[in-house]
């Protein structure tokens, strides 16, 4: 359950001549050790532009040229914490503690058992993608033992994710990496198959994602094939093997409407190739707004928003793929409403997915109490109006009764199904159209 010691040393080498240049551009001090030091930086990586500001010091500085696989594989980087559940032939599966995401990970340098002597134990990790396989870069901090009853809570969390096509024992190539600097051509192109060719041939007009070739043999001609899926019982019917391009890729976001406590949020499960504009209406049917007034999106400092806005060009988010805003895993963006009550939507990337086809998506699967009515004026303007609606005395009590008219109000309430209904009410039968 290693990477081949030949391309990981390579590997590593640039990985740490990265790391620790980024160490040293961020200023960072009071790590004692290499490693530490490294860890640190690693925490930086994610920051828009610095991966490739510490490649272009290396070459300036030192005169070191990192491989192009290397800095694609980074662009995939995860760092969170991981739950190590049990090693199995090919790969080492690691939980996310929140039960959001499982993966089957080798390591990169030594084997995940020798760094923590086995399953059983909480990291942090950093995980990234290369043709085959995920691969764990070995640095792991605030390790935790999980005591002897993990498994039992584990087990049924790691079940459910598979058995919903959210444990990933080999990358979809392209799927992690968003273009460097997207251009309006990008947005008009045709969607890229699933399926690449081996040893990145071309598909269409655009070249196959994944690294390039860094020597006669590729990367994904020396890594150990993936495992093979696990044989059904003799009494389950016979099923061919499933296809790449019977799997889609589906973005997980957490939405929270920002300023109100306790907080009021929807988990949402969209397509990967659905614009900005799409998830403008998935929003609005998720939180139950009537999308009767303007709206914007605001992802790494650029603005996204419908053309009667008279929005620069190249920002309107009909045409704007989410596949090509550079989300990864942790990135965190806005999506404003109604510029008059200034409703903020905090939205967090919580999973890059593989779901299995046919796939239930766009869906809802968490939220908690009920979205503002429109025209409350504001989150201060709803507290309020709870504040009014909770106390029978209070002078404005009959006035937020009279303007809800028929209306009763539960802040608490929350029915996933009836917000499901409304989002494949807004997105299309089956939210399947385009």
């Amino acid at each position: 359950m290693q990477l081949d010691p030949a391309i990981a040393q390579t590997f590593f080498e640039d990985y740490r001549h990265i790391l620790l240049m980024v160490y040293g551009l961020k200023g960072l001090k009071g790590h004692r050790t290499t490693e530490e030091r490294m860890v640190a930086a690693r925490g930086c990586l994610m920051e828009i532009g610095l991966l490739d500001e510490a490649v272009e010091a290396l070459e300036d500085r030192k005169g070191l040229f990192v491989d192009e696989d290397v800095v694609s594989a980074i662009r995939t980087l995860e760092v969170g914490k991981w739950v190590y559940l049990r090693d199995l032939r090919h790969h080492t599966i690691l939980l996310h503690p929140d039960g959001y995401i499982a993966r089957g990970v080798v390591g990169l340098t030594r084997p995940i058992r020798d760094l923590t002597g086995g399953p059983g134990f909480s990291f942090e990790a950093g995980i990234m993608a290369i043709p085959g396989h995920f691969i764990c870069d070995g640095l792991l901090a605030e390790i935790v033992a999980l005591g002897p009853g993990y498994q039992a809570h584990y087990n049924p969390v790691f079940k459910e994710l598979k058995a919903i096509g959210a444990f990933h024992q080999v990358p979809n190539p392209g799927f992690l990496r968003p273009p460097r600097d997207p251009t309006q051509a990008d947005y008009q192109a045709a969607p890229v198959a699933k399926a690449a060719k081996a040893g990145g041939a071309k598909v269409g007009s655009r070249p196959a994602a994944g690294p390039t070739s860094r020597t006669p043999d590729t990367l994904a001609s020396v890594v150990a094939p993936a495992a093979p899926a696990a044989p059904r019982k003799a009494s389950a019917p016979a099923r061919a093997p499933k296809a790449k391009d019977d799997y889609r890729e589906v973005i997980q976001l957490k939405v929270t409407l920002a300023g109100i406590e306790p907080p009021i949020w929807r988990r949402l499960q969209v397509p990967a190739d659905w614009t900005l504009a799409r998830l403008h209406r998935l929003i609005q049917a998720a939180f139950g707004w009537e999308d009767c007034h303007l709206h914007c999106f605001r992802i790494h400092g650029e603005a996204y928003a419908p053309t009667d806005q008279e929005n620069e060009p190249g920002t309107c988010d009909e045409k704007v793929p989410l596949k090509r805003v550079g989300l990864r895993l942790r990135t965190r963006f806005r999506y404003e409403y109604d510029f008059g009550d200034d409703w903020e939507h905090l939205i967090l990337v919580e999973g890059l997915l593989l779901l299995e086809e046919p796939a239930t998506v766009p869906a809802c699967i968490g939220g908690q109490r009920a979205c503002p009515p429109e025209d409350v004026g504001g989150a201060g303007g709803y507290q309020q109006m709870l504040e009014a609606l909770g106390n029978p005395r209070d002078p404005r009590n009959q006035e937020f009764g009279l303007w809800l008219g028929t209306r009763t109000w539960n802040a608490e309430a929350f029915d996933l199904d009836q917000v499901n209904e409304a989002i494949a009410k807004a997105t299309g039968p089956g939210g399947s159209r385009r």
